[in-house]
C-alpha cells in the first residue's frame, strides 16, 4: 500500500470517527481530529498540485525543446558542419561567459582578455620591475581560472608571430602599441622588430599572462595543421570539444554562428537537463497520487522491461499479475478520492443504464434509431468503475490460469512438449496490454473528471436524451391521434390521412437522426464549451424545425386538402402544395442554421455544421422526385426533372468563408425550387384540362 493510499484510508477512519464524535461532543479530541483531517486534506491537494504542476512545466519545456530544435534546424541543416567550418576560418575567441579571458584555437592557451587585465600601471606607464608584475598576476581574478603565469618566450612568439592576435597594434610585433613585455624565462622580449620578437634583458616592461590548464600536453599536436594522425574535421572536432567540455561560449566573426552554438551546446542541453529532472520528479510522484485523466501509462512502463517480458511465458504472466494489482491498487485510491462525484454521476446517469426494450409503437428502423441513441449516450455518460475493474480483473484472471497451466504441465511426465506448446501460444505483447488497459481507465476517468467541471451540461445532455425520446413516443401515439381525429370530423378517409402521416414520420425520423451527431460534436475535441454553446442554439433550431412540421400536418395539411380535393388532377397539385409549404419551414430552418455557421470562427466546425445540416435543406426535393417516381408523371417534362433533381448537388461549400457569396447562392437556390416547382404544376394542368 502506497504513502497516498495509507493516507486516504487514515482519512477515511477520522472522518467516520468525526461523525461519531460530533453527536456526542465538541471538545478538544473532536477538535484534534479536525486537524488531523484538515492536515491529510492538504497534503493530498498538495500532492496533486505538485503533479499537475510539474507536468505543465514538463508541457513547457518539451514545447520549448521543439522550438530551440526548429530554430537550430532553420539555422543550419547541419549544425555541427557549420560551426566546424567557422573554427577552421578563425583562430583566437572571445568567450561570452568568460570576458576576462581570449582562447587560442593553436594552442588551447587561455590569455587574459587586455580589456579586463591591467597590463601597465595607472596612466599606462610600465610595470618597474618583475615583482610588480608578478603581484598584478597574483591579484587578477580570471574568471575562476588560478594558474595564470608569465608566458615562454616561445608561446609569446607563437602567439604574436600570425599578426592575428586582437591586441595587435602598432608596428612590426607591439601589442597595443608597446614593445618591451614580460616573458616567464626572466627577460622582457622587445616586438619592435621587422622579422620576430627579440629577446631582451630590460627590467620594465608590460605584461599578458596566459593560463595553459584547458589544454593537455597532446592538444596542441592533435590540431596542427601538418598533423598526418587525424583527418580536418577530427582536428576541428578536437576544438569544439574543448569548447564544449569546458563549458565555454565561443564568440565567433560570424553572429549567426554564435548564435547556433549557444542553442545547440548551451541552451538544448540546459532544457534536456530540465526534462530530465521534471521527469524525475513525475516518475517520484507518479507512485505516490492517485490516476487522473493526464496520467502517462508509460511512466508506469519504465519498471518494465517489455522486450524480456514478452520473449518468456513465466516473465509475461508476472508482469501482467504486477500490472493489473498496480492498476487496481490505483483504482481504489482514485475511487475513494471520487466516491461522491462518482456516486453523484451514476444516480444522474441511472435510466441511462437500463436495457432498451423495444417499443411496438414505433418501426423496426425506429427502434433501431432510439436503441442506438440510448447506447451512446450510455457510452458517453453512463459511468460503471465496477465494468472497468471487471476489464482489468479479466486480464490478471487470464494471467493467473496461465500460471494455472503452467504448473499443471510441470506435472506432466511429457513437460517438455506441453511446455513447448504453450511457449508457442499467440498472445498480445506486454505492452500493448499495458497501453489497452491504460485506455480502458483513461476514458472512465475522462469522464468523471468532465462531469466533475460539466456538471450542467451532462445533466443538460441527458435531459436532451429524454426529452427527444419521449417527445418522438408523443408523436407516434397522441399526434397521431390527433390527426386521426382531425380528419375523421371532416370526413377524410384513412387512406389519405395515412398518406399525410407516412410523409410526417418519415421526415419526424430524419429529424430524430441528427440528434445524436450534433451532440457527438459537441463533446469532441478541446473546444468543449464552445461546442456545447453552439450544439445548444443548433438543437434549439432543430427542435423549432420539428415543431413547425409538427404544426403543419396539425393545423394546415387538411386545408391544403380541402383547397384542391375537387379540381381535376387536385391530389398531384395538393402534393406539389405541400411540399412547397413545407420547403418553407425548411428555408426557415436553413436560415437559422446559416447564422449560426457564419458566427462559427473555426472552418472545420463551420463545414462539420454545413454536413450536418444539408440533408434535411434536401428533404424535400427528395419528396417531390419520390412522389414523381410512384405516381409516374410522365407529363412532368424529362428536363424538369433533371433540373430539380441538379437542386440536390447545389452545395455552398465554396461560398462558407463569404456570407454574402453564400447567401445570393441560397437565394438562387431557392428561386430555382419554386420555379421548377410551378414548371412540373404547370405540366400537369394539360392533363387537367382533358
Amino acid at each position: 500500500m502506497s504513502e497516498l493510499t495509507a493516507l486516504l484510508a487514515e482519512k477515511q477512519k477520522l472522518t467516520d470517527k468525526l461523525k461519531e464524535l460530533e453527536t456526542v461532543s465538541e471538545g478538544l479530541e473532536n477538535e484534534k481530529i479536525r486537524n488531523r483531517v484538515r492536515q491529510l486534506n492538504i497534503y493530498q491537494s498538495k500532492l496533486s498540485t505538485e503533479e499537475k504542476n510539474m507536468r505543465q512545466r514538463f508541457s513547457v519545456l518539451q514545447e520549448t525543446l521543439k522550438n530551440v530544435t526548429d530554430e537550430i534546424n532553420q539555422l543550419s541543416s547541419d549544425s555541427r558542419d557549420t560551426i566546424l567550418e567557422a573554427i577552421k576560418k578563425q583562430r583566437w575567441y572571445f568567450i561570452k561567459n568568460k570576458p576576462k579571458v581570449l582562447l587560442d584555437r593553436n594552442t588551447g592557451y587561455l590569455w587574459a582578455n587586455l580589456n579586463y587585465f591591467p597590463y601597465a600601471k595607472s596612466g599606462n606607464s610600465s610595470y618597474n620591475n618583475r615583482q610588480e608584475a608578478e603581484q598584478a598576476i597574483r591579484d587578477f581574478d580570471g574568471d575562476g581560472y588560478t594558474h595564470w603565469e608569465m608566458p615562454s618566450l616561445d608561446d609569446l612568439r607563437y602567439m604574436i608571430a600570425d599578426k592575428t592576435f586582437p591586441f595587435k597594434r602598432g608596428r612590426d610585433y607591439e601589442i597595443l602599441g608597446y614593445h618591451l613585455w614580460y616573458c616567464g624565462d626572466g627577460r622582457t622580449v622587445n616586438m619592435d622588430y621587422s622579422d620576430k620578437p627579440k629577446s631582451d634583458y630590460h627590467d620594465w616592461g608590460y605584461l599578458i599572462p596566459y593560463e595553459r590548464s584547458l589544454s593537455d600536453t597532446s592538444y596542441k599536436n592533435d590540431v596542427a595543421w601538418g598533423n598526418r594522425v587525424y583527418t580536418e574535421k577530427e582536428r576541428l572536432q578536437r576544438t569544439l570539444d574543448l569548447f564544449v567540455q569546458n563549458g565555454l561560449q565561443p564568440i565567433f566573426e560570424d553572429e549567426a554562428v554564435t548564435e547556433l552554438f549557444y542553442k545547440v551546446y548551451v541552451e538544448k542541453p540546459k532544457v534536456l537537463s530540465q526534462l530530465q529532472e521534471v521527469q524525475g520528479k513525475i516518475d517520484s510522484l507518479q507512485k505516490n497520487i492517485p490516476f487522473s485523466s493526464t496520467f502517462d501509462y508509460r511512466d508506469l512502463l519504465k519498471d518494465y522491461n517489455s522486450t524480456v517480458i514478452d520473449a518468456s511465458v513465466i516473465q509475461y504472466y508476472k508482469a501482467l499479475q504486477r500490472w493489473t494489482e498496480g492498476l487496481l491498487e490505483k483504482l481504489d485510491e482514485y475511487e475513494a478520492e471520487k466516491e461522491e462525484t462518482i456516486q453523484d454521476f451514476n444516480v444522474l446517469s441511472l435510466t441511462l443504464s437500463q436495457k432498451y426494450e423495444a417499443d411496438p409503437n414505433l418501426t423496426e428502423a425506429e427502434n433501431d434509431l432510439m436503441e442506438k441513441r440510448q447506447r451512446f449516450f450510455q457510452q458517453q455518460f453512463s459511468l460503471d468503475m465496477n465494468r472497468v475493474k471487471d476489464k482489468i480483473l479479466s486480464i490478471k484472471d487470464q494471467a493467473d490460469d496461465l500460471e494455472a497451466r503452467l504448473d499443471a504441465v510441470d506435472e506432466k511426465e511429457d513437460s517438455l512438449t506441453g511446455l513447448a506448446e504453450l511457449e508457442r501460444e499467440a498472445r498480445p505483447s506486454f505492452s500493448f496490454i499495458a497501453e489497452n488497459t491504460a485506455k480502458i481507465i483513461k476514458e472512465a476517468l475522462l469522464k468523471i473528471e468532465y462531469f466533475e467541471s460539466h456538471k450542467e451540461q451532462v445533466q443538460q445532455a441527458i435531459s436532451i436524451w429524454q426529452s427527444w425520446t419521449e417527445d418522438y413516443r408523443v408523436f407516434k401515439s397522441t399526434h397521431r391521434q390527433a390527426l386521426q381525429h382531425l380528419c375523421q370530423e371532416n370526413d377524410i378517409e384513412e387512406a389519405i390521412w395515412g398518406t399525410w402521416y407516412a410523409d410526417w414520420q418519415r421526415l419526424r425520423l430524419h429529424i430524430e437522426e441528427k440528434v445524436q451527431p450534433l451532440v457527438a460534436w459537441a463533446l469532441k475535441g478541446a473546444a468543449q464549451d464552445a461546442r456545447a454553446e453552439m450544439a445548444d442554439a443548433l438543437l434549439g433550431h432543430l427542435a423549432s424545425y420539428k415543431d413547425a412540421v409538427d404544426d403543419f400536418f396539425l393545423k394546415e395539411r387538411k386545408g391544403i386538402y380541402q383547397r384542391y380535393a375537387f379540381e381535376p388532377s387536385g391530389a398531384l397539385q395538393e402534393k406539389f402544395e405541400a411540399e412547397k409549404a413545407l420547403y418553407e419551414r425548411t428555408r426557415e430552418f436553413q436560415n437559422q442554421v446559416s447564422d449560426l455557421i457564419f458566427s462559427c470562427q473555426n472552418s472545420e466546425d463551420r463545414m462539420l455544421i454545413f454536413k450536418w445540416a444539408f440533408p434535411l435543406w434536401n428533404l424535400s426535393i427528395d419528396e417531390v422526385l419520390r412522389f414523381v417516381a410512384d405516381k409516374n408523371l410522365s407529363a412532368i417534362s424529362a428536363d424538369i426533372l433533371r433540373n430539380f433533381a441538379a437542386l440536390k448537388s447545389k452545395r455552398y461549400t465554396a461560398f462558407l468563408n463569404d456570407a454574402k457569396a453564400y447567401s445570393q447562392a441560397q437565394k438562387e437556390r431557392d428561386n430555382q425550387y419554386n420555379n421548377l416547382i410551378f414548371k412540373m404544376r404547370k405540366n400537369l394542368m394539360p392533363a387537367q384540362g382533358k
